[in-house]
């Protein structure tokens, strides 16, 4: 028979370190020994995060504490900086003397900043609804528009223009919108066609009705690469030392202006 309630052969959870006894009897002699059970307490175990709450493509470290080896769930490596790609619990189990412990952290990642632009004539939208705005010109180094703080923005002058979009603290920029609207007024009425478009080099002007136009093209950084006058006899501009990407032509025919994106993709 055994001290403390224990039953010979059948096993138990010992609450804490505790000496047990034990009693034997043979040929009706009895005798006694002991054994010391030790029971070392759970680690407490921690999960320590550099931030848990992230900016998509932002990075975290997870670190374990309170033990002295850590594994954690989903891959992660105990002290190593990894990128997560959506909001996830990370459990980490630490081991001290044998004995082990879990505990979880809760990593929050913010979806991508929404820095899309629409444009009507010089008039530049931002998409983002919640947001901070701060439009910049990039033409001069990404330079802060002072007062330029709302959604929309209309520059005074011709150029490229991108916002800054603050959302809940993660901040992204928009690509540069190229505006050559300011100063005169937009024409639909011009006959004129522009092809191909995407463009592998060459672009082909169709006048219509009209003898000439002034065509201007500007790159995505709102410099002024060509300008051209264009006839139906001398109907061609090409652009084959240019980089591929997306251009802006700025059409004149008399007063009338109209301007025309396109793609370089040769």
């Amino acid at each position: 028979t055994w001290s403390g309630g224990v039953t010979n052969g059948v096993s138990f959870v010992p609450a804490g370190t505790t000496t047990y006894t034990v009693t034997g009897t043979a040929s009706g002699c009895t005798n006694t020994a002991t054994r010391v059970i030790t029971v070392n307490p759970l680690p407490t175990v921690t999960a320590n995060a550099t931030s848990t709450t992230l900016c998509a493509g932002q990075s975290v470290t997870l670190t374990g504490g309170g033990a002295t080896s850590y594994s954690w769930s989903g891959g992660v490596t105990n002290g190593l900086a990894f990128i997560p790609t959506t909001t996830g619990t990370y459990t980490v189990t630490g081991t001290l003397s044998g004995c082990t412990n879990s505990t979880s952290t809760t990593i929050s990642v913010n979806a991508p900043v929404n820095v899309g632009v629409s444009q009507v004539g010089n008039i530049l939208t931002s998409s983002s609804l919640t947001a901070t705005y701060q439009w910049v010109d990039c033409n001069s180094a990404f330079a802060i528009i002072p007062g330029a703080i709302l959604q929309d923005y209309s520059p005074l002058i011709n150029g490229s223009y991108a916002v800054i979009i603050n959302e809940a603290g993660c901040i992204d920029t928009s690509a540069c919108y190229l505006v050559l609207t300011t100063g005169v007024t937009l024409i639909d009425e011009i006959n004129l066609e522009v092809y191909p478009n995407p463009s592998n080099g060459t672009l082909f002007f169709s006048l219509g009705n009209s003898a000439s136009a002034k065509i201007e093209i500007y790159n995505s950084l709102g410099q002024l690469i060509i300008s051209k006058e264009v006839t139906n006899n001398q109907n061609q501009i090409d652009l084959f030392n240019q980089e591929n990407g997306m251009y802006m032509l700025k059409i004149t025919v008399g007063e009338m202006v109209k301007t025309k994106g396109i793609v370089l993709a040769n």
